[in-house]
């Protein structure tokens, strides 16, 4: 830690506004400690520092030859920056690695760990070195030796195997003179051909896996990440085949790399004053990178790798909105979707993002990255923690490399992060480190802020570690060491370390004159351990088809117990490890254990310090909305094991209460005791949402100054100019939107909103200690898009409910509910249309509007498609088609079902399209009841002399009568028997057939 600038640091409060403001950057003057004193009590790793430690892989350039500004043209080389008698972050820093390079000088004795000058003009500086990615077989524990002894010039020709630096300065190199010869007039030096034959326009992947994937390397310690030929599938394109530049002709980029960087919107702010966006592409080789949520590093490169839809589906970046591709080179990358399609991954049967409602919306396609299911990893060794309780065997500050701090087998021993709204494979990497506890008024880093869960400065641990012994224990009267180095963790160990800090620290910060004792401390000491688990996204090892999960079936992933006890537990032992089963967070040997509730505290309080955690704040649950609150730590005796479900579903869920009101009510709030030494209320955040009629929001934020231990206090330290004031009918002054008071019961807030506004609380707000945690967080309920096995619905807010219910899905009858196992079935209507049910086949009448329709109720488990299409080349994708028939004849009708999983079923249907008919004569009525005399009327008769009836039951009628066209007649019959009769009628002119009719007469009893 170490403050790098005069300005840009930290916020002011626009008390008139209720905002926090940034402070922006303007001069980017080094901010001065003043004294080499001061800078050991408030210093751990300075940027000088930080190019001894990180420069052994970070390429150089930037910070590490320059002094920022705001634009690239008008930064200062160190070797050139004026510090005079400055002490700053660029000049000096601690020295944790001594003249030896290792953590020790070269007698022998330990590095000093005192603030040391580091001068440019004997050092050199980290220029860029591009020889570390273009050269094959460059030294990266060359260049190590060289930035550790602060021969950084010179580094660049020692990693190049060039020559050897000088013993007395880092600018100074003797050249090997079989690699570095003169050019041909012998005026100057060149490259020998045997190593320009080795620089390659394209790096070899093993140049970059030596600071990424290598075991210790930065990847493989937080992401567990490998490079091997076994166990990924890209590694024959290597690493830049995904991590090649998409505008391969660096056409995002000026001729310098600078190009379009000026304008009063300053350096990577492109705008109308500062037009196009070379900014983002800074550097002409810099090479694509992936999105890496938690990294600590930006570059308008990040999130531009090739990617996996990309290759696979699209041959390029699809845009959504313009449904357009930039292609780019795919490297004939197979398409999987066919397979997915079988696999029902592509059927929308899951529930992304937050509704949670039951209405499936998404596919398992549009739910999970792709590494989720194919980054398998393999069996080699993966980051499990990283050690920040003293310093690693070189001199590092924390130690990530100890076989404690290891996963033996990184096989299938990915965790699931979500990450927006897609599913993540991720490394569970934690962190170990003391902090102080005292809330109060204890600086314990000398960061300016008094209290707060202070994290102890790297530099102070390592030297009260080098001043202190074990007393008990196989390591009595040996030196401190970093807790994981022990591999078996006592109580008493935790102890020991407690005890030196409490006797030791203030002296490192500067407030007593001697270590050794905690008789003249000036503070309360509440220093503990704290552990701290970040979700790093997994990029790498990514397994062909055959080994994804998933390629078994629904099984693979929807596997463990239908107990709503046993679910979503390490007790779970038939989970089958995707998003659930136990997960070891510490390192497989490591073996930790301490008193509860003394010597462990959780890293946060999240979701509005209602929740302790051990998990970083930016651990997310699935609508992204709140933390996860998990503690494997904090509230226990050890590091235990959790279920995988735990990082990704709270154990009861929660939501954002969105709504806003015309009040909020607080509950009875507790404050601290006015002598706590260890618990304050100052710090607090109240940030209230205002919403006025036009729907505009306006935040409005005020946080607690100091020590309040009742509401008087707290309703002064938030001051009228934020609460007004109540008059007893009314609010005056403070913020237009709303006033502040006490509750009816004296004991907690009433937050009121004003004539015109509404009100809602802020998720950044701490609402916990301020009573306000059941105003803004409300229960969630998840229900399931389909029944449980019993089939019964489920409607839960518990997550070993929730992970039972996705469990059930590995039983086929459950698979079956969403269609999964089921064929699709084509079949069409009942009500297909049909003019004349009387002829056999479906008449349909030209110029008549229709719409043929299929039966869909046939497809009731499932996720379906339907299209149609008529001998005309008409196509619809619905299970309907309309079409008005312009000509007469025979034509077909297709439909073709497909279901989730890409299964079709087909069906055609002929049918006629005909001219309406002539009116003609009708017989009535159609029904007639057993026994019973009836009389028969056929109407609008041709031109005839006599009608011949059959009356379907064996008899017949001859009927004389004469009528002209349009003519009626009637005739009597009874029926002996019940049915259906065709009674068929014969016209007659002059002994000539001129007509004939049938109808079915329904006979009843």
């Amino acid at each position: 830690m170490a403050r790098l600038f005069q300005d840009g640091a930290g916020t002011t409060y626009d008390a008139t506004n209720a905002i926090f403001k940034k402070v922006p950057f303007s001069t980017y003057t080094p901010f001065n400690y003043t004294d080499a004193i001061l800078f050991k009590q408030k210093v751990d790793n300075s940027m000088a520092g930080s190019m001894r430690d990180c420069g052994e892989c970070h390429v150089g350039g930037g910070a590490n030859e320059y002094v920022p500004n705001k634009s690239p043209e008008t930064r200062t080389s160190l070797r050139d920056y004026v510090f005079g008698a400055a002490v700053t972050a660029f000049n000096y820093f601690i020295d944790s690695y001594g003249t030896r390079g290792d953590g020790f000088n070269t007698d022998g004795s330990p590095a000093s760990f005192e603030p040391t000058v580091n001068d440019y003009s004997q050092t050199g500086v980290l220029e860029m070195d591009c020889l570390m990615c273009h050269l094959k077989d460059y030294s990266w524990e060359e260049r190590k030796k060289a930035v550790r002894t602060g021969k950084f010039d010179a580094s660049r020709v020692t990693g190049a195997h060039l020559g050897t630096a000088s013993t007395t300065d880092g600018i100074n190199v003797t050249y090997d003179a079989t690699r570095v010869v003169a050019n041909g007039d012998a005026t100057a030096l060149k490259l020998a051909s045997t190593v320009t034959a080795n620089i390659l326009s394209t790096p070899d992947s093993n140049n970059c896996v030596s600071c990424h994937m290598a075991e210790h390397a930065v990847d493989w310690k937080k992401r567990g990440d490998s490079w091997r030929s076994d166990s990924e599938i890209h590694y024959s394109i290597g690493c830049m085949g995904c991590h090649k530049r998409k505008d391969a002709d660096y056409s995002k980029v000026g001729t310098s790399g600078f190009s379009g960087l000026k304008g009063t919107y300053g350096f990577n702010n492109i705008s109308a004053a500062s037009p196009g966006d070379d900014s983002k592409k800074l550097g002409q080789c810099d090479p694509a990178k992936g999105n890496a949520p938690y990294g600590s590093l930006w570059n308008g490169t990040d999130n531009g790798t090739k990617n996996c839809a990309g290759c696979h589906i699209y041959g390029g970046d699809y845009d959504p909105t313009t449904q357009s591709v930039i292609a780019y080179d795919t490297l004939n990358a197979p398409n999987p979707t066919a397979s997915h399609q079988a696999k029902g991954l592509t059927a929308k049967i899951v529930q992304q993002g937050g509704t949670m409602n039951g209405v499936a919306n998404a596919s398992h396609i549009d739910l999970m990255a792709c590494e989720a299911c194919h980054s398998r990893k393999g069996n080699f060794t993966g980051g499990a923690m990283v050690d920040g309780t003293g310093t690693d065997a070189e001199g590092r500050l924390a130690d990530h490399e100890n076989e404690n701090v290891t996963r033996q087998n990184m096989t299938n021993n990915n965790f699931m992060s979500w990450q927006g709204t897609k599913l993540y494979a991720a490394n569970l990497s934690t962190s170990a480190f003391w902090r102080d506890k005292n809330d109060v008024n204890f600086d314990a880093n000398n960061d300016g802020r008094g209290g707060g869960m202070d994290a102890l400065l790297q530099t102070h641990v390592a030297k009260i570690n080098r001043a202190n012994t074990y007393s008990q224990g196989p390591r009595s009267g040996q030196p401190l060491v970093a807790l994981t180095q022990l591999g078996t963790v006592t109580a008493a160990d935790i102890t020991d370390h407690l005890s030196a800090i409490d006797r030791d620290l203030e002296y490192q910060l500067g407030l007593k004159a001697s270590p050794g004792s905690t008789s003249d401390n000036t503070k309360t000491h509440v220093t503990r351990l704290s552990l701290m688990g970040v979700t790093f996204k997994t990029n790498h090892d990514i397994s062909p088809a055959a080994k994804a999960w998933g390629a078994g079936g629904c099984a693979d992933c929807h596997k463990g117990s239908t107990s709503n006890t046993i679910a979503g537990t390490v007790g779970d032992t038939a989970a089958g490890g995707f998003y659930n089963g136990k997960f070891m967070v510490k390192g497989d040997t490591l073996n930790i254990s301490w008193t509860a509730g003394t010597q462990v505290t959780p890293f946060a309080s999240v979701n509005g310090s209602t929740q302790p955690s051990d998990f970083h704040p930016g651990v997310k649950e699935k609508s992204g909305v709140r933390s996860i609150a998990v503690q494997f730590a904090s509230n226990g005796t050890t590091i235990r094991d959790i279920d995988r479900s735990e990082g990704l579903y709270e154990n009861a869920f929660k939501t954002r209460n969105t709504a806003f009101n015309n009040s909020i009510t607080g509950t009875a709030i507790t404050f601290p005791a006015p002598t706590s030494t260890s618990t304050t209320s100052q710090g607090w955040l109240l940030k209230i949402e205002t919403k006025n009629a036009a729907g505009d929001v306006v935040a409005r934020t005020k946080q607690v100054s100091a020590l309040v231990t009742d509401m008087t206090g707290l309703l002064t330290n938030l001051g009228t100019s934020f609460t007004g004031t109540w008059d007893g009918t009314a609010y005056t002054g403070g913020q237009p939107e709303f006033g502040i008071r006490a509750n009816a019961a004296g004991t907690g807030l009433l937050i009121e909103a004003r004539p015109g506004y509404t009100i809602r609380l802020h998720p950044q707000s701490d609402v916990g200690p301020l009573g306000l945690a059941g105003s803004l967080w409300v229960d969630k309920t998840y229900t399931g898009a389909a029944t449980d096995l019993t089939g019964a619905a489920i409607a839960t807010t518990d997550r070993k409910t929730w992970v039972a219910y996705l469990n059930s899905f590995g039983d086929p009858a459950q698979q079956t509910k969403v269609g999964i196992g089921v064929n699709p079935v084509a079949q069409f209507s009942a009500a297909f249309p049909d003019a004349d049910p009387n002829t056999a086949g479906n008449q349909l009448l030209v110029n008549t509007p229709y719409t043929l329709a299929a039966d869909a109720s046939v497809n009731t488990n499932g996720t379906f498609t339907y299209s149609m299409a008529i001998t005309d080349g008409t196509t619809a994708s619905a299970s309907s088609i309309s079409k008005t028939f312009t000509s007469t004849g025979n034509w077909t009708v297709s439909l073709k079902v497909t279901d989730e999983e890409g299964k079709t079923a087909t069906a055609t249907k002929s049918f006629y399209v005909v001219n309406p008919p002539a009116t003609g004569m009708t017989i009535s009525p159609t029904t007639a009841t057993r026994g019973v005399a009836g009389t028969y009327t056929f109407a609008n008769l041709k031109d005839h002399d006599s009608l011949k009836i059959f009356w379907a039951d064996g008899t017949s009628t001859v009927l004389a009568n004469v009528g002209g066209t349009g003519s009626s007649a009637t005739a009597p019959h009874t029926y002996g028997t019940t049915g259906i009769k065709k009674l068929t009628v014969l016209v007659y002119k002059g002994g000539v057939l001129v007509d004939t009719k049938y109808n079915y007469i329904t006979v009843t009893l």
